[in-house]
């Protein structure tokens, strides 16, 4: 149950620096920068400790391709942060000295687009693989044999379908009106009162797009693999948490209110345990969980291409406290800070891309083990690939 406020533009609202330096279209700009920085961090890291990711998304890319495609990624992402902040730089200041032109409202959006455009336009094979799996998903799709390339987007995804909303939002409020700060009348403009309908089908979007993937695997194995069949119901339960949240903001005064509260956290507790097995045991193929049962000495497992096993600790710990920063709602203070403000807000959605980064770095190792035949402990079967 989303507690933030819908309606940012109140009179008696007094603008913090928050609101001034980081209002929602710079937000957006931001944690589009922070993703493609920390995919090319998962890029030069894999490869420094000989995971080819390229391998694993089945690019073929020679020796001499891959300095320049390094070199070219990091001038790329250079140069979007630059006009990232030469652009939000630009518009704090018209905004401070006390310029309100329409027009200044609409730069963050022109860099929006500009960021999507280079990112899925152009001539190199990256480019056109990344353009033809996000048509393919789009639509729910799924290649068995480029089924990395989909499962990894999809799940990003998800991870930014809040950011997307954003969007949404920012789209609606340049229709109705100002989008920026105004110092003068110390009042924020964005309204975040939009259809609930549309906000469910945007949140739900990625989630409902990985559940068909997973019913099309499980349908490609002949219905033998369950585990395609398991992992849709994981993502079902990420969607129990979005409806209840959804008819509790649409119906505040229902009598069964307390009620219907619990079974929305109960919602999130299985959500969020569910996923953390998962991440542990299939994603990352981690002994942790059979270890408990069986009484077995191994955490982890037997091949890991990161020397310290700290990192894989870490990991575990980062995952499991993130998956369950809901919890912070039963705390007065950690509440206030982030499930009340759009600062608190922005943090959260920092912290799940942050996440999904932490999750990528072995999910990408996990997948590479399993294009090298390497000994790993169980025989999860992902794709009809059975590894030993």
């Amino acid at each position: 149950m989303s507690t933030l406020k819908k309606n940012v533009g109140k009179e008696a609202e007094q603008l913090s620096i928050f609101d001034i330096y980081l209002c929602l279209p710079y937000r957006i700009i931001a944690l589009l920068n922070m993703g493609l920085w920390l995919w090319y961090a998962c890029v030069r890291v894999c490869l420094s400790h000989n995971i080819d990711i390229f391998q694993v998304l089945k690019l073929q890319v020679s020796e001499q391709d891959l300095l320049r495609i390094q070199a070219g990624a990091l001038d790329f992402t250079s140069s979007i942060a630059a006009l990232s902040f030469c652009s939000i730089a630009g518009c704090i200041f018209f905004n401070i000295q006390g310029y309100q032109w329409k027009a200044i409202e609409f730069i963050p959006l022109i860099v929006i687009l500009y960021i999507i455009f280079r990112l899925l336009y152009g001539t190199s094979p990256n480019k056109r693989r990344l353009t033809q799996t996000l048509r393919r998903i789009l639509v729910g799709n799924i290649d068995m044999d480029l089924r990395n390339n989909d499962i990894l987007l999809t799940d990003t995804l998800t991870s930014y379908s809040k950011v997307m909303l954003d969007f949404i939002v920012y789209l609606l409020s340049l229709r109705r009106g100002s989008v920026l700060p105004n110092i003068e009348l110390q009042t924020v403009s964005i309204n975040r009162d939009i259809n609930m309908v549309l906000e469910m089908a945007i949140i739900s979007y990625p989630i409902l797009i990985r559940f068909n993937q997973c019913l099309s695997e499980y349908h490609f194995s002949g219905n033998r693999n369950k585990l395609h069949l398991y992992n849709s119901i994981k993502y079902c339960t990420g969607l129990l948490p979005l409806l209840i949240s959804i008819y509790l903001r649409s119906s505040s005064h229902n009598k069964f209110q307390t009620i219907i509260t619990d079974l929305w956290y109960l919602s999130l507790f299985i959500h969020s345990i569910f996923g953390l097995i998962w991440d542990i045991s299939v994603d990352w193929n981690f002994q942790m969980f059979s270890t408990i049962l069986s009484g077995q000495s191994e955490l982890l497992r037997t091949k890991l291409m990161f020397n310290v096993k700290l990192y894989y600790y870490l990991a575990i710990i980062i995952d499991t406290c993130l998956r369950f920063v809901w919890l912070g709602r039963f705390n007065g203070y950690l509440d206030q800070l982030l499930f009340q403000r759009e600062s608190g807000y922005f943090l959260l959605q920092c912290l799940e891309i942050f996440r999904r980064w932490v999750w990528l770095f072995i999910k990408v190792e996990t997948e590479f083990l399993k294009t090298m035949n390497a000994d790993v402990e169980n025989t999860y079967e992902m794709g009809d690939i059975k590894y030993t």
